[in-house]
């Protein structure tokens, strides 16, 4: 487990991403070797400065999880904040319900509301999620950052 400024999160759900944009209420990150411009809201103190890499958590606030059965991992839109994601559950965190999902490069924290239970997604299981408005990104340290 890794302590970010506020909260406590599986070593599993931390992704690289590089910070592109920051000001007090949003950040814009970049996936590596993407074009993927995702604007989040940041969760804590962002010490890294734009054009640099950044360790942290992505957390999407999930009102609704479907099963998809073809297809790899997707963020829609390219540019903007997340409203419907695809791609692999990497782990089903069960005590808290929540999903580690890989996208591509990265991986990001689903928090599943109540009528979802992550149990019901096995590691492997492809989901696609639409995502609310609040999606956040929590720093973490890492001792390679900024590369």
């Amino acid at each position: 487990m890794t302590q970010t400024s506020t909260q406590t999160v599986h070593d599993a759900a931390i992704c690289q991403v590089r910070l592109i944009e920051k000001n007090d209420d949003r950040i814009v990150i970049g996936i590596v070797r993407t074009n993927y411009r995702i604007h989040l809201s940041p969760v804590g103190m962002i010490n890294t400065e734009p054009g640099r890499r950044i360790h942290g958590v992505i957390a999407l606030p999930v009102w609704k999880v479907d099963r998809v059965s073809a297809g790899g991992w997707f963020i829609d839109p390219v540019f903007g904040r997340p409203r419907r994601v695809q791609g692999r559950v990497v782990q089903s965190l069960d005590s808290s319900n929540q999903l580690v999902v890989s996208l591509g490069g990265c991986v990001m924290l689903a928090n599943l509301p109540s009528q979802y239970k992550s149990a019901d997604y096995p590691g492997g299981s492809r989901i696609a999620l639409d995502v609310r408005d609040e999606a956040t990104f929590a720093p973490t340290e890492s001792p390679d950052s900024g590369r």
